[in-house]
């Protein structure tokens, strides 16, 4: 897997605990070798805030992700 290209692709990679795949462990291992840094958090919203957060991403020029946060 070319994990540059998914990194830069701005994809999201989700894991479902209940269904570890065989390849799960392999990618986790590629990552941590290879020292893949995290992506960049844009800008956080409350949960109660998501409109506004959605409003941001359509209007904004976001660099990074943004991240609903529940408290």
């Amino acid at each position: 897997m070319d994990v540059r290209s998914f990194y830069f692709g701005q994809y999201d990679l989700l894991e479902r605990p209940w269904a570890m795949s065989a390849t799960s462990p392999r990618l986790i291992d590629l990552v941590t070798e290879r020292h893949v840094p995290p992506p960049h958090i844009d800008r956080c919203f409350p949960l109660d805030a998501a409109a506004d957060a959605h409003q941001y991403l359509e209007t904004a020029r976001v660099f990074g992700k943004s991240v609903l946060e529940h408290q």
